[in-house]
């Protein structure tokens, strides 16, 4: 082949490969003739230092989702969730992120292109077009709106081979801003896409199992139950084992470890009916931790449209060390009043920090009723009948052979 028909045939595979790509991308929005003198400014300008610190509320609406978020004296609440506190931190990513947002690109873009770039407005959403409709940020200082957006689709990070024609490199985001201009930003808006659950802090308890020393549970109807830790084994055990019956280690552990890691589903009316929520005759769990902390979750009844149980929280304390030391001698040495006047400071200590958590605790969420799912509830919900189990029959051993035959007594020995 020659150098001539190989340059032909690399110009026809250039040709074709531009045709290519140009045909895959003619119904994509094209740039404006305004794109490059917005390209690299902010998305917001009304957000600036001054004006993020009075931001009040913030709303965000999406085909599934209706968030309304307000600034107390002490904190950001949910004003559609009985104002229950968010999350401050992720409050101030989203604002963070709004603040420094800039624009890659302006698009001109038609109706069924907003429509692929999910730009359709969530108030107008249907189980038909949901998938297509973006999600409404708006932030209001008082009652003025100081700046709205609607967010759409992730621009893909995979770049087509050839010139990106200025389309942002690493990924960014499609959103439309007050004015209805069609924008393609340089990143994504990460907190966008957040549930209703990523806003609160949805883990209420980590209390690891092997810190429990006691725990009972209790209800209406039912056989108590009280676990209490041997010492000769560290193992939580029931007193009133029936007979014949042995221990099944595994829902004990089951029981043990449901405060391991309890997380909500979601927030309850605070007034909804007692009788409604089971919490007028709940089954109380009670966990004593090691270090004196007891945790008491009341669970009611599922509710009925998630399947999810309402559940009530507390904290107390309650000191396990009731043995106090024996009062130093006349002849104690001054490092011995030393040392003790230490540890009696040390575990004042403790049990103040111990107290203050327990206040903390009772603050945060004594007042709320929960959802939690119903497979974590069952786990608070074990009856006395299940902690114990048939025991294994036994094997009898089986015969690999043979056996030898008893060997006789033994004759004189000979001797040559």
């Amino acid at each position: 082949m020659t150098n001539k028909s190989l340059s032909i045939m690399i110009a026809a595979a250039i040709v074709l490969g531009g045709l290519a790509y140009m045909k895959s991308n003619n119904d994509a929005p094209a740039s404006t003739s305004t794109s490059s003198s917005v390209a690299g400014k902010k998305l917001l300008p009304a957000l600036t230092d001054a004006t993020l610190e009075g931001i009040t509320g913030i709303s965000i609406k999406s085909a599934d989702l209706t968030l309304v978020l307000n600034k107390t004296e002490n904190a950001w609440v949910a004003s559609s969730s009985y104002d229950y506190p968010v999350s401050i931190s992720k409050i101030r990513s989203l604002l963070k992120d709004l603040y420094a947002q800039k624009i890659g690109q302006a698009l001109s873009a038609n109706e069924e292109q907003r429509r692929e770039l999910q730009l359709l407005s969530p108030e107008t959403a249907t189980p038909a077009n949901s998938a297509d409709t973006g999600t409404r940020i708006t932030l209001m200082t008082g009652d003025t709106e100081l700046a709205t957006l609607l967010v759409g689709k992730v621009f893909a990070t995979a770049q087509p081979a050839g010139p990106s024609f200025g389309a942002p490199q690493g990924g960014g985001q499609y959103v439309s801003n007050s004015d209805g201009a069609v924008l393609l930003l340089q990143k994504e808006i990460s907190e966008a896409s957040k549930t209703l659950l990523d806003w609160f802090d949805a883990e209420l308890l980590r209390v690891p199992a092997l810190e429990i020393a006691e725990l009972s549970v209790t209800g209406k109807g039912r056989k108590a139950i009280t676990l209490v830790k041997t010492p000769d084994n560290g193992k939580l055990t029931v007193s009133d084992l029936p007979e014949g019956k042995e221990l099944a280690d595994n829902e004990i552990s089951n029981l043990s470890g449901a405060l391991a890691y309890l997380r909500m589903e979601g927030v309850a009316d605070p007034q909804i009916d007692a009788k409604i929520s089971g919490l007028d005759a709940p089954v109380t769990y009670v966990s004593h931790r090691n270090n004196g902390l007891v945790y008491t979750a009341r669970i009611g009844n599922k509710q009925a449209e998630t399947g999810n149980r309402y559940v009530q929280l507390e904290m107390s304390y309650k000191n396990r060390d009731t043995q106090k030391p024996a009062p130093l001698a006349d002849t104690a040495t001054d490092a011995e009043k030393a040392a003790r006047k230490t540890a009696d400071a040390t575990a004042a200590t403790e049990r103040s920090d111990l107290e203050k958590e327990v206040k903390d605790f009772n603050d945060a969420h004594s007042k709320w009723i929960y959802l939690i799912s119903s497979y974590k509830a069952d786990s608070l919900l074990k009856k006395h009948e299940d902690l114990y189990k048939e025991p294994a029959p036994s094997t009898p051993p089986t015969e690999t052979g043979n056996p030898a035959a008893p060997l006789g007594p033994l004759g004189p020995l000979k001797t040559p």
